[in-house]
């Protein structure tokens, strides 16, 4: 095998992964937009948890009596 032939298959291996660069950068956002959508409903979901209604009152409770928390 000569030298050149050896540097023709080595611009074959190279140019393949180099041909797929661009499909593959499409299919990671594409994978990363369906993902963002996905997590954009579980977002909404957990900021409307904290009520600020209930908050207020689990802090009265909290603080109807005194506990081991504000002891010296």
């Amino acid at each position: 095998m000569g030298s050149r032939s050896v540097e023709n298959e080595m611009k074959k291996m190279i140019a393949g992964p180099a041909k797929a660069g661009p499909y593959v950068l499409c299919l990671i956002v594409a994978v990363s937009i369906s993902l963002a959508a996905q997590t954009a409903g579980w977002d909404a979901k957990y900021r409307a948890i904290p009520n600020a209604k209930n908050i207020g009152e689990y802090m009265k409770r909290m603080s109807a009596r005194p506990h081991h928390l504000g002891s010296p």
